[in-house]
């Protein structure tokens, strides 16, 4: 008996929860298979991005072309999905239903031939197919896209708003739509406004569960990213220009360095004036698919533009707050610099011990452990050598203990007095553990002299 299954191919759009909807499906196949529902594994994991190299094929250039992108070369991508989505399809059992695809790329498709090919992939195993999208207001999707290429490091306009003739395709919502409904069939497309009023729930998790048949489902409380403040975006426009007028090829990451709350907060926001008249745009095009698939709406997003300032916030992006921003991030990266160094030493202790090099070891942990007082590891290796150098002279461990202290004091000094670090570049360290074939001569005078101090000692406790 064949099995009458429906596909969802969710297409996006771009910055309307996408991610956070690939998440929970990642997350919860196991509950998703219980109602009926699988996300499709052979394209992808997590984001069907090869779906989206199939459609377009020699003429995508994108991330998903890389093997981490899960694209992989183009002329090779078609067969190997055909074969593998059969395979996958094959093994579901009889009380699968509906099976789920998405990418918020494939909505980057706009030719028919490009759209075609991912209908002609899926067609075969599916009685029917719908595209399920979700749509932003233009000028909410401008915000949210400028905060994303500003962390990317694509955007040195200090415009917050595409000037006129640079929107075209991004924000043609109308167009999308129209593109998969002449290939699919107006019917087969389910858009969605993505606003909270519009959103089951207001979220758009359990939005997208309940299209697809899965309710009363926990899906927690709805996630945002956290924006950007107003200055720290600023900063990193003009730190974009900056690299884009030195053609660096390697352009430095800021990403990691700006995850921290104290550089989020209220993001960079046009005047409500021009966001108004950005909207104004697409006044046409957004009322081509209201007629279509929102008839019931006077108008297809509500137009409520109170977040926008009247007028723009220059203090907010002005040059001493800039400056401020910059230096906070030079002293986060003094800092991790600093624990770079410490982290080098530990490791330049363990390869000075593993050669036998007790002294120098020694050294080396004490530095570590004198810029991280709570380093467990360069206390526990400190207390290893005293049991070493205890044993190889017959003093007690305490005694060692307390020579030890004096000898790393005695190496941090010489180390102070020559303006020279213990800590060597990090490349040049063996790995923690490696031992050499044969035992070096200063190791051999490292472990005599000890077990001659420790001789000293005890004769003259005798006496």
């Amino acid at each position: 008996m064949t099995v009458k299954r429906r596909a969802i191919l969710h297409i996006g759009t771009p910055k309307t929860g996408s991610t956070s909807i690939q998440a929970f499906l990642q997350h919860h196949r196991d509950m998703l298979l219980t109602h009926g529902v699988v996300f499709a594994a052979s394209p992808g994991r997590r984001n069907h991005l090869a779906l989206a190299v199939l459609g377009a094929g020699e003429a995508y250039t994108g991330y998903a072309l890389t093997p981490a992108g899960g694209g992989g070369d183009p002329q090779s991508l078609g067969p190997r999905l055909q074969r593998d989505l059969a395979t996958e399809m094959a093994a579901l059992g009889d009380d699968v239903h509906t099976v789920v695809f998405s990418s918020e790329q494939i909505s980057r498709l706009s030719s028919p031939t490009e759209v075609e090919r991912v209908r002609g992939l899926l067609a075969p195993h599916f009685e029917s197919i719908r595209v399920l999208v979700y749509l932003r207001r233009q000028d909410e999707l401008a915000v949210s896209q400028y905060s994303t290429a500003l962390r990317a490091g694509g955007e040195t306009s200090a415009s917050v708003l595409p000037a006129a003739g640079e929107e075209a395709g991004f924000y043609n919502l109308a167009g999308v739509v129209e593109s998969y409904a002449a290939i699919f069939g107006q019917a087969a497309i389910m858009p969605r406004i993505f606003d909270r009023i519009s959103l089951v729930g207001g979220d758009v998790v359990r939005d997208f569960l309940e299209v697809c048949g899965v309710v009363g489902v926990d899906t927690g409380k709805p996630t945002s990213n956290p924006a950007l403040r107003a200055d720290v975006q600023e900063f990193v426009r003009r730190f974009n220009v900056a690299v884009e007028e030195r053609g660096l090829a390697d352009r430095p990451r800021l990403g990691q360095y700006l995850r921290d709350s104290k550089f989020q907060g209220k993001a960079r926001l046009p005047t409500r004036s021009e966001a108004q008249a950005f909207l104004e745009r697409f006044r046409e095009s957004n009322d081509r698919l209201r007629i279509s698939y929102f008839p019931d709406r006077a108008v297809l997003f509500a137009e409520d533009f109170s977040r926008y300032p009247e007028t723009a916030d220059v203090d907010a992006i002005s040059d001493a707050r800039v400056l401020r921003v910059a230096l906070d991030i030079v002293v986060d990266l003094s800092g991790e610099l600093r624990l770079a160094q410490f982290a080098a030493a530990f490791r330049a202790g363990e390869a000075a011990e593993a050669a036998g090099r007790l002294v120098e070891a020694r050294q080396h942990y004490s530095h570590a452990l004198q810029g991280e007082k709570d380093n467990k590891l360069a206390k526990q290796a400190l207390l290893r050598l005293d049991r070493i150098q205890a044993k190889a002279g017959g003093e007690t461990a305490k005694g060692a203990q307390r020579r030890g202290l004096a000898d790393g004091k005695a190496g941090r000094k010489r180390e102070q007095d020559s303006g020279a670090s213990l800590a060597p570049d990090a490349a040049a360290v063996p790995p923690a553990g490696t031992a050499p074939d044969a035992v070096p001569p200063e190791a051999a005078r490292d472990t005599d002299r000890a077990a001659r101090r420790a001789k000293r000692k005890a004769e003259r406790r005798a006496a």
